[in-house]
């Protein structure tokens, strides 16, 4: 907001004090100046009762120019009062708006500060998470390496021990096999004499 719409109601305040002030005034001259005749043909007496009344009137008229001096002294001092309010109003009105300026700058800056250091802080977290990220991610792969390690191990010790007895069984089938071949042999040998028996006996004549 400008300092022309800021100051606008008390340049308004003060011209429409002012104008009060001026009118009062004004009225009050009018009232204070106003004189009164009285006609120059009449009797003694009514002479001498009228110098009665215009002595009166003019005690009157003292009395009533004391208290008219009175009212535009306080009339005056009213719009001194007036004035010398409108002038604190207007310095205090000043004083604030410089104050909540400078308030409001003060509050920019500290978000401004808030604000860095709140980025600044958000950075090491941010930091910090990756490092341990980097160092858990080390660790994981450490360990997979030591598991994989292991696993290859017992792999090869289970490859080994099944190789030794696959070579067993082989060796076993094959004792098996030769001794299976050696009995088949014995037994075909058996079978071919035999059978060449046989053939002698029916080459063989029977004896009545």
């Amino acid at each position: 907001m400008s300092k022309k719409l800021q100051h606008k109601p008390a340049v308004y305040s003060f011209i429409l004090l002012s104008s009060v002030y001026f009118l009062t005034i004004c009225l009050t001259l009018l009232i204070w100046g106003g004189n009164v005749t009285v006609p120059q043909t009449i009797s003694p007496e009514m002479d001498k009762r009228i110098s009665t009344m215009e002595n009166i009137i003019n005690q009157q008229g003292e009395r009533i120019g004391d208290v008219k001096w009175f009212i535009t002294g306080g009339y005056t001092a009213i719009g001194i009062m007036i004035l010398t309010m409108w002038i604190t109003v207007n310095n205090a009105q000043r004083a604030m708006t410089k104050e909540m300026g400078d308030i409001e700058l003060r509050f920019i800056e500290q978000m401004g500060l808030m604000r860095a250091d709140f980025i600044e802080q958000m950075g090491k977290v941010r930091f910090g998470v990756a490092e341990q990220l980097r160092e858990m991610d080390t660790h994981v792969a450490d360990e997979l390496g030591k598991v994989r390690t292991d696993v290859a191990n017992e792999l090869g010790k289970v490859r080994a021990e099944v190789a030794d007895e696959l070579g067993k069984v082989r060796t076993d089938v094959a004792e098996q096999m030769g001794a299976m071949k050696a009995e088949l042999t014995e037994i075909k040998i058996t079978l071919a004499t035999i059978n060449e028996r046989l053939n002698r006996l029916e080459a063989t004549p029977l004896e009545a």
